[in-house]
């Protein structure tokens, strides 16, 4: 049986195509970790919801307040091996878990403002107990991009 494509991680950028447009770059390279004094939420997510459901609340969020210092973000989420993290849709892994971040992001349950996100690194690694360490920082627009190729 041939085993699926499954990549180890992702890393997505939004840059400025032109004044009036932003551009995604899908990077060919492994995300770097984001800036130790950079961060301002960092969390272990123990059960990441598998799917996008509205009302989803995740108890590790309580007591964050919302990121609003500034209007770009980034995150990294860091799975274990087990998950697919190439899968975007309503039953992925992604969307579900960023959908219930609005507590952080701004927004309500349902309705996050994802699209301050200008910076998004999904990665796996040897993780094995089903969490996901989320990690939230200020991404000043179109400073540190990494580099494109193809």
């Amino acid at each position: 049986m041939t085993e699926l494509y499954r990549p180890r991680s992702i890393w997505l950028t939004m840059e400025k195509t032109s004044e009036e447009e932003k551009g995604m770059v899908l990077c060919h390279e492994p995300p770097a970790e984001p800036s130790a004094g950079t961060v301002r939420v960092d969390v272990v997510i123990a059960n990441p919801p598998k799917s996008s459901i509205r009302g989803t609340n995740l108890p590790e969020l309580a007591g964050h307040e919302e990121l609003s210092d500034e209007p770009w973000l980034g995150l990294d989420l860091t799975f274990g091996q087990e998950v697919d993290i190439g899968e975007f849709g309503f039953d992925g892994p992604v969307k579900g878990l960023i959908d219930a971040m609005y507590p952080v992001l701004g927004g309500r349950s349902g309705h996050p403002a994802d699209h301050r996100l200008h910076d998004l690194r999904i990665r796996r690694d040897v993780r094995d107990d089903g969490s996901v360490r989320a990690r939230f920082w200020y991404s000043p627009e179109l400073k540190s991009q990494p580099n494109r190729t193809g």
